[in-house]
């Protein structure tokens, strides 16, 4: 195989298949991107763990046609180093089973493993499609992801539950079971009837780097492809297949608390509040008191070895006080991740009862806050 591309073109598609793939992997192929060029100067990249595959397509000269395999981590740092000026050439040597790789004046002689041996990626059916805009996609995840569960026990919980509850209705759920985030959005072509998935971690994480790498305009559309056990992604010339997780999502609705009373705040000075109250304890688990008396809305935060720290803000409240205990970083994750800024309500009840943080306007996204005991 011989070719010569761009180094904005090779880096671009190479970063975005190298997110699949993990720093250590017990099969050394696994750690390698499988390159395709063929005679009409298509150039095709993949990379995979078995469980995910991302593929990507783009345009080189092709010189000599061909395939080879190269370890991703090490091709994506020589590109990053590369100047997005030079031409990169890729010449196989097949004598000696290794790569040529030459940007302007380097030469970087790069070891290959035989692209017979990648694992081949399979042609899927799929029972449902729809399209979403790209942007609107990676909002609903940015809104929802921060409440997925690191604990390896409950897999079940280890991503987020895609679903339609009601027509024209998608909607992403996730919770650790300390804190629950669900956001949906309206699509006019959504079909009646959709597999509920759950999307792991991993797959949410590639897409949003996929998204910080990538810019994609708000015209740019997703395509998704679902099955029971499958969801592909495709947007542009990039194709990413992930493996559901195999587990059955809580009925989530029973612990969305009902509205009782509620205030209006701007989540932002909150955030600031709690960040600033917080920034000097060594706990691993910082917890914050909240008090609401009378038009105040009060915070205090401390710590037995350091400290503590009191604060508040005025807000429209005439019920009988109470205060109730959290943990800081969940109140500060969502206030960072629903960027509601001022039109936040908060719906409360009671010291014992989870608080429900959404917008003012609508029901289109909102977090639930299990209280803990202080």
């Amino acid at each position: 195989m011989h070719i010569k591309i761009p180094q904005t073109k090779l880096f671009k598609v190479v970063s975005n298949c190298g997110n699949v793939i993990e720093a250590t992997s017990a099969h050394e192929m696994l750690s390698h991107v499988l390159i395709i060029a063929e005679a009409g100067g298509q150039l095709t990249v993949i990379g995979t763990d078995m469980e995910i595959s991302i593929v990507e397509k783009t345009t080189a000269e092709v010189i000599i046609p061909g395939r080879i395999t190269l370890d991703g981590a090490i091709l994506n740092n020589i590109l990053n180093k590369c100047s997005p000026t030079a031409m990169i050439e890729l010449n196989l040597e097949p004598q000696n089973s290794r790569v040529v790789l030459k940007a302007d004046l380097s030469i970087f002689n790069l070891p290959t493993l035989s692209a017979q041996q990648f694992p081949a990626i399979e042609n899927h059916t799929f029972k449902t499609r729809f399209t979403i805009p790209f942007n609107q996609f990676k909002h609903l995840l940015d809104m929802t992801s921060f409440a997925i569960s690191h604990e390896e026990t409950r897999y079940h919980l280890n991503g987020v539950f895609l679903h339609s509850k009601n027509p024209q209705e998608l909607r992403i759920v996730a919770t650790d079971g300390h804190r629950l985030t669900k956001a949906q959005c309206h699509l006019n072509d959504l079909p009646d009837s959709i597999p509920s998935v759950i999307i792991s971690k991993k797959t949410v994480d590639i897409i949003s780097s996929i998204a910080k790498r990538n810019d994609y305009g708000d015209a740019q559309q997703l395509t998704l492809d679902l099955s029971d056990t499958l969801i592909q992604f495709s947007v542009d010339n990039l194709v990413i297949i992930a493996r559901v997780i195999d587990g059955t999502f809580p009925d989530y609705e029973r612990v969305i608390p009902k509205k009782d009373k509620s205030i209006y705040v701007d989540l932002d000075a909150i955030n600031i509040i709690v960040t600033r109250a917080t920034i000097f304890g060594n706990e691993k688990v910082k917890g914050i008191k909240i008090s609401f008396d009378e038009n105040k809305m009060r915070f205090s935060y401390k710590d037995k070895m350091i400290g503590s720290a009191n604060d508040e803000i005025a807000i429209i409240y005439k019920d009988e006080p109470f205060e109730i205990g959290f943990n800081s970083k969940y109140i500060i994750d969502a206030a960072r991740n629903l960027k509601l800024k001022s039109d936040a309500e908060i719906w409360i009840q009671d010291e014992n009862t989870p608080i429900l943080i959404k917008n003012s306007q609508s029901d289109d996204a909102i977090c639930v806050i299990m209280p803990m005991r202080l």
